[in-house]
């Protein structure tokens, strides 16, 4: 139980937090921008496009620009690892329903069967080409519904940049959702975070801005901590093929009635839960592992895929140790 426990909370540190919301405090909490009218604004206060280019023009460039992260000395700062990429989903439009808007063009919320996959805008400009997502889609949890990881995309580093958010009209009616993802790597915590801005266009107008930043080890074997954490998971897995063995001879002692005693039928539960967590671990290693010696590399790196991994890898091993826990007292 005490590998398990180290297993699954060894990892945590507080280290993450203060990462994360440092992260925070620079681009959401610390930025004020001034709208269209000249009026003082915060992420908060967002309340359409043109404050979704303001933002961006005033307060993220100038973040990212200016390296506002916490710099003390040039072998300390934090790394941004990728270009920020721009990426929006869009819905196709349909006929109004109320005669007195027949002719006109109507937008409902987005879903994967109302998604829009036309080109558009002005020629064959990378911003206005649909992409799938070759790393596999991945649907994100907004406000108003759920997005996919699919769309029309680019990256700040192009040769126009900005300019398709801040010029171009690349967003209009049928933008659905806007996001903003890129990745940063503290070496001296051996930290990345994962950063995250998405804005939602609902059909009702308005905008709705939200913002998440996660910061995770991926490299976790590098370290003393991580060498005991990794000799902590493999006495995990030593010690549950011990009490699968003591399953096995219970199930052929007792037969069918191995199944009606409440006490071994929970440790059955457990000890295949806990093969699920150790299947999680071994996975999230491999993913990571791939993940830096073949995708790893250009300008824009999505950080998403092996994220998830790395936290069901994490929901596993504390849902295990929860459920192992109880066994202390069976």
């Amino acid at each position: 139980m005490i590998f398990l426990i180290y297993a699954a909370c060894g990892n945590f540190s507080t280290e993450t937090f203060y990462f994360s919301e440092a992260v925070s405090t620079i681009l959401i909490k610390n930025c004020v921008y001034r709208n269209v009218e000249g009026q003082a604004n915060n992420f908060g206060g967002l309340s359409n496009l043109d404050d979704v280019e303001c933002f961006v023009d005033e307060c993220f460039k100038a973040a990212l620009a200016k390296g506002l992260w916490g710099r003390v000395r040039e072998d300390n700062a934090v790394v941004l690892l990728t270009v920020p990429r721009f990426r929006q989903v869009r819905v196709t439009n349909r006929t109004c329903l109320i005669s007195l808007f027949l002719g006109a063009a109507c937008y409902d919320f987005f879903s994967e069967a109302n998604e829009s996959k036309k080109k558009f805008g002005p020629g064959t400009s990378p911003g206005y080409v649909y992409r799938r997502n070759e790393e596999g889609n991945i649907w994100f949890r907004g406000y108003y519904t759920s997005y996919n990881s699919n769309g029309f995309s680019f990256l700040t580093s192009e040769s126009e940049g900005y300019a398709y958010l801040l010029g171009q009209g690349w967003a209009d009616d049928a933008t659905a959702a806007i996001f903003i993802d890129f990745t940063l790597y503290s070496a001296d915590s051996n930290l990345f975070c994962v950063v995250q801005f998405l804005f939602e266009f609902p059909p009702t107008g308005g905008v709705k801005g939200s913002f998440t930043s996660r910061a995770v080890f991926l490299l976790r074997y590098h370290t003393r901590s991580g060498h005991f954490l990794l000799f902590a998971e493999i006495m995990c897995v030593f010690l549950n093929l011990l009490n699968s063995g003591k399953i096995i001879l219970h199930l052929i002692y007792f037969g069918r009635r191995y199944f009606v005693t409440i006490g071994l039928f929970y440790n059955l539960v457990t000890t295949v839960l806990c093969w699920y967590a150790i299947y999680c671990l071994i996975a999230r290693f491999f993913a990571v592992d791939t993940f830096f010696k073949t995708q790893y590399g250009g300008e824009f790196v999505d950080f998403q895929p092996v994220l998830r991994e790395h936290v069901h890898a994490d929901t596993m091993t504390v849902l295990a140790c929860f459920f192992a826990s109880f066994r202390l007292y069976g």
